[in-house]
């Protein structure tokens, strides 16, 4: 008696289970994504990443780069021989972006206002291959680095609503760093407490 009410039970919650998750999964489909995004598609549709603004390290020049800023809503606060300095300020978001050059631009900071969290960085750009965990960072093909806020000093507090401080932009094929593993998710970040030799941000 009791297993056939638990079927019926189970026919009727099942379906229900079923549709809450897809009607959640619609519901996040059509959020908007961040406005800090993009900048990783605007004027690099036909571009391969690292690409923001039209800008790409280690191709694009400074005199383009400045172009590209000014088009898209920032303004230049200064320049010497070596860095420019550039910010856009929104109702909701603020940014500011110094950019490394010689001849060509070779490295871009954009500092965060914390108002970009780690999922809206991977729905734009699906998971990372790999990471590095000291200083707490993830990197993507060793072209873009993301740093997390100070005061998540460990891959424990680490998920998906994390705020950034401060994503960098190197040239494509650029040196990858020495020191990282495969990318394990938020949700399994423990994993990485086990490995030895290395300076992993975990708890005793």
């Amino acid at each position: 008696m009791i297993p056939r009410l638990l079927l019926k039970l189970s026919l009727l919650v099942v379906p229900a289970l079923t549709i809450t998750i897809l009607v959640a999964r619609m519901f996040g489909s059509t959020q908007p994504p961040n406005s800090f995004v993009s900048g990783f598609n605007d004027n690099c549709e036909y571009q391969a990443q690292p690409c923001w603004y039209g800008i790409i390290p280690g191709t694009t020049t400074i005199d383009q780069a400045k172009t590209d800023l000014l088009n898209a809503g920032y303004s230049i606060d200064s320049t010497s021989t070596l860095q420019l300095s550039a910010t856009k300020p929104t109702d909701n978001d603020c940014q500011k972006t110094i950019i490394l050059f010689d001849s060509r631009v070779k490295q871009i900071n954009i500092l965060l206002c914390e108002t970009v969290v780690l999922g809206d960085f991977v729905r734009q750009f699906n998971q990372p291959e790999y990471i590095i965990l000291d200083p707490l960072s993830i990197w993507y093909r060793g072209e873009i680095q993301i740093i997390f806020g100070k005061r998540f000093s460990k891959w424990e507090t680490v998920s998906y609503h994390t705020p950034l401080q401060e994503i960098i932009l190197f040239p494509a094929k650029s040196s990858v760093p020495q020191l990282r593993q495969p990318w394990l998710d938020v949700l399994l970040q423990r994993k990485y407490c086990n490995l030895d030799g290395l300076r992993y941000h975990c708890s005793n």
